[in-house]
């Protein structure tokens, strides 16, 4: 919510200078932005003075005084003198009701007998309302459902199940190693040592993704540690990827190792390599030696502030893009594209092996051995009453059940056969039926009951 020029115009320089091959031209985009900001402060303070013009109205309906009876008038207006408690009130109460037409008649569209403008949500009934309410939406309680949901027998061992489903990502998980290179290195531990940059190599790297802390991060790590590995690490993603970029800088240094072997151990094992090289000579793709680095894309800072583009690849690896060899960009779009094509690279190179799965096939995988290792053959009839109690106290069902109260208070029904009762021979039978014999003559007719 932005209430001031200074954070539009920020904005504004904010966006033209960031993605200025976006729009054919500056100005309009300019233009076009300051209209759309402007708008949206314009409509925010107008709610705010709305919301005030509301409770101000409120406060000044409970301040005004009653409607005067036709005698009270006259007796008023008879009687010469008051007193001047009485014209205080009265002129207050003027005053007040000079307010309230004034707000009425500034803003007749709204209601002051209106509901509340942002209503509290309402408590959930009961543990399993969201659970019901996502079946319904997904039309799951129905009579066609039954057999397509299964009973799964809580527990703690259910539960290690669960959480070791919920370390599989659903989305495509790569790791890409960037390699800063000064000018006159060209061996494997003058680089891995690096442990400083240029300005331009932060702005790039910033460009790559966001700099996030390994110790609370939820998301896909990619094999990092922040014991080992440093606190902070580059990571983008988007709804079908997430990307860990093992940034040699960011990671500590060892003054006893020459080799770096914990860095060598990320930045050796990544398929695809981002390098900025300062160097005057060109990068060469055997610097670090590993039997992955299938692919490299090389940066050079060119003096004129643009950036030249090589590309490295093994004969087994398909083309990728949208870079290609040779290629000269300017910063504003140097990083998406060096993202998108190292992403590309890294499906490409994990497409050539034959071990290679979606994500989303292990995690198909898991569930179903859940469900057949923990699956509980239950009516569905009993499954809707346990999830729908039928009990007059809601207090009762705030409380999360534990799998064994859970348990024991759902047992599996039984699968013997009914009994027949114990005094089955000896039981009341019913009365025999009377049986009369009738004789009928010639001129005889039946007549029915």
């Amino acid at each position: 919510r932005m209430k001031d020029t200074d954070m539009m115009a920020e904005s504004i320089n904010y966006f033209s200078e960031t993605y200025p091959h976006l729009v054919p031209s500056g100005i309009a985009f300019k233009n076009k932005l300051a209209d759309t900001i402007t708008h949206s402060i314009t409509s925010l303070n107008q709610q705010q003075q709305s919301e005030h013009n509301i409770s101000l109205l409120h406060s000044s309906e409970s301040l005004l005084p009653p409607p005067k009876s036709p005698s009270s008038s006259s007796s008023s207006s008879s009687s010469s003198s008051s007193s001047s408690g009485t014209e205080t009130m009265q002129a207050s109460g003027g005053a007040e009701e000079r307010t309230v037409k004034k707000i009425t008649h500034n803003y007749p569209y709204f209601d002051h007998h209106m509901l509340p403008l942002m209503p509290k949500p309402p408590n959930p009934p009961s543990f399993f309302h969201q659970c019901r309410m996502l079946l319904a939406n997904m039309g799951l309680l129905g009579e066609s459902s039954e057999g397509r949901i299964h009973y799964l027998q809580p527990g703690m061992r259910l539960t290690r199940s669960l959480k070791e489903l919920d370390k599989l990502s659903g989305r495509e998980s790569m790791k890409i190693g960037v390699i800063y290179v000064k000018e006159g290195q060209e061996t494997q531990h003058s680089i891995l040592a690096n442990d400083n940059c240029s300005k331009p190599y932060l702005d790039f790297i910033e460009g790559l993704g966001w700099n996030l802390n390994i110790g609370s991060h939820m998301g896909y790590k990619g094999g990092l540690d922040s014991r080992s590995t440093g606190e902070v690490a580059v990571y983008y993603e988007n709804p079908l990827t997430e990307v860990m970029f093992h940034d040699v800088t960011k990671m500590p240094t060892s003054v006893d190792d020459v080799q770096q072997i914990h860095k060598k151990r990320h930045v050796g094992n990544d398929n695809v390599h981002i390098v900025w090289s300062e160097h005057k000579r060109n990068y060469n793709p055997a610097t670090i030696t590993s039997q992955f680095n299938h692919a490299h894309i090389i940066v050079y800072p060119i003096p004129n502030g643009l950036y030249r583009i090589q590309l490295f690849q093994k004969e087994k690896i398909a083309p990728f893009g949208p870079l290609s060899n040779g290629m000269v960009l300017s910063k504003a779009i140097l990083a998406p594209l060096v993202r998108a094509t190292a992403m590309n690279a890294n499906f490409v190179s994990r497409k050539s092996s034959d071990m290679y799965a979606r994500p989303f096939i292990p995690r198909i995988d898991l569930i179903k051995e859940i469900t057949d290792r923990y699956k509980e053959e239950r009516p569905f009839a009993e499954f809707l009453s346990s999830l729908f109690p039928v009990n007059g106290s809601t207090a009762a069902n705030q409380a999360r059940p534990s799998g064994s109260e859970f348990a024991a208070a759902h047992p599996p029904p039984s699968k013997e056969a009914p009994q027949p009762p114990s005094n089955w021979l000896t039981a009341k039978k019913d009365p025999p039926v009377k049986k009369e014999t009738v004789q009928l003559g010639s001129n005889s007719r039946i007549t029915p009951p």
